[in-house]
């Protein structure tokens, strides 16, 4: 093994080690923020969540009069996320608002998207009576109160402290954090997070036009592989945060559910037949091909199957095996460059950087690890850095395959003279 090698093993267990310490130390000051938190417009206010003191299925059945008279069973959370992990039961979760000098409109954001039912309960001191408003991905798009990927709820505020009750129901991961917002404080917000994922979805618009073009001129397989690698994370990034729903089937809430597992199906396929393709596995690595053709084949029949329902199941079964995929992405970039192939030298630092992004929305959607920035986004920036890196990749190989066949030819003419 190369010094390259020994220099990359011992990278990896550093990176790791200093991306623990950072997310605990993320965690750490989630906690301080909470026990000093005073409600300041945009940011996260803390969650006081019912325990279920009763069996697992009473809480679908129970309405917001019974639950008014639970108040005393809703416990404050230590962090500023509920994450429940795959929890099929309604659960029950309240917010309370402090007074405010004047009478105003305010936002509800809460910030993770995939959410099927949402019912959100607030009684009018005035009237003394209930207000309820639905929202969530099993309904149409145009049906919420703001045209936002995140699901948002228009609030008055008044001059009395408020209580806001979330019943929330979701055949996914249940994930809850709450915003508070003023008018202008969100739309600057909406804004500025618009820009942002417009810049990374341009980037991915940018590279697939890139593969499918080289691809075209060249007649490489690889760089039109590298292209349906692109659109396919574009796709899921797009579902995954909420984009794709907002803007791409906003009336078809049935198939927005199901698009999560087809998205993610596509995603394995497309990265382990880049891979195969790329790294020539069949000659380099020809065991973890098979391995690689056996997740290819689970991640095409979940996608294939998707229509049927079962979308708890098989979100769980194409998940575990995207997180095997990576695996197998990452150990044969590693292999293949250990035995000498010189092309793989970047693919293995994204491979390792997509694999690390992978890993923890895995951990965060079944409720392992905390919900930190590092866990949340970690999935769009090691998407980015692996996609970048492998387009290096692919314009390292035709360097380097030129400069060997410039070589052969040089060689061959002075074998000539001779």
């Amino acid at each position: 093994m190369q010094k390259l090698e020994y220099k990359f093993l011992f990278f990896i267990p550093l990176l790791s080690f200093l991306f623990f310490i950072g997310n605990s130390t993320l965690v750490f000051a989630q906690n301080d923020i909470y026990q000093h938190h005073t409600h300041q417009e945009g940011e996260r206010i803390h969650l006081e969540f019912l325990e279920n003191t009763q069996s697992k299925t009473s809480f679908d059945e129970l309405t917001i009069y019974e639950i008014e008279k639970l108040t005393t069973y809703f416990v404050p959370i230590q962090s500023m996320y509920l994450n429940l992990g795959f929890e099929e039961n309604a659960q029950w979760i309240r917010v309370k608002i402090p007074p405010h000098v004047e009478n105003k409109i305010f936002y509800l954001e809460l910030e993770y998207p995939l959410l099927d039912s949402v019912s959100l309960f607030y009684k009018d001191t005035i009237s003394d009576s209930w207000h309820v408003k639905h929202s969530g991905d099993m309904l149409p798009f145009y049906q919420r109160d703001i045209n936002y990927h995140n699901l948002i709820f228009k609030i008055p505020v008044s001059k009395d402290s408020v209580s806001y009750y979330f019943r929330v129901k979701t055949k996914g991961s249940l994930q809850v954090s709450v915003k508070l917002w003023n008018e202008s404080n969100l739309f600057e917000e909406i804004l500025g997070e618009q820009f942002i994922f417009g810049g990374l979805f341009g980037i991915f618009m940018v590279l697939a036009a890139y593969g499918f073009l080289i691809g075209s001129l060249l007649k490489t397989r690889s760089y039109l592989y590298y292209a349906m690698l692109v659109l396919s994370a574009a796709l899921f990034l797009s579902v995954f945060n909420g984009y794709a729903f907002q803007y791409l089937w906003a009336t078809a809430p049935d198939w927005g559910n199901q698009a999560l597992p087809f998205s993610i199906g596509v995603l394995t396929v497309s990265a382990l037949n880049f891979t195969q393709l790329f790294l020539l596995t069949r000659k380099h690595a020809p065991v973890l091909q098979k391995l690689m053709q056996f997740s290819s084949l689970i991640g095409g029949i979940v996608a294939s199957i998707v229509f049927i329902g079962y979308y708890n199941l098989l979100t769980q079964i194409v998940v575990g095996n995207a997180v095997f995929a990576a695996s197998l992405v990452l150990y044969t970039a590693v292999i293949t460059r250990a035995r000498g192939f010189a092309y793989s030298r970047f693919v293995v630092s994204g491979s390792y950087l997509f694999s690390i992004g992978i890993l923890l929305a895995v951990l965060k959607s079944f409720g392992i690890v905390d919900t930190t920035f590092i866990t949340k986004h970690g999935i769009e920036l090691g998407t980015v850095f692996y996609l970048l890196l492998c387009a290096v990749s692919l314009n390292d190989r035709y360097t380097l395959q030129k400069n060997t066949k410039k070589e052969e030819t040089e060689d061959t003419e002075q074998e000539y003279k001779k």
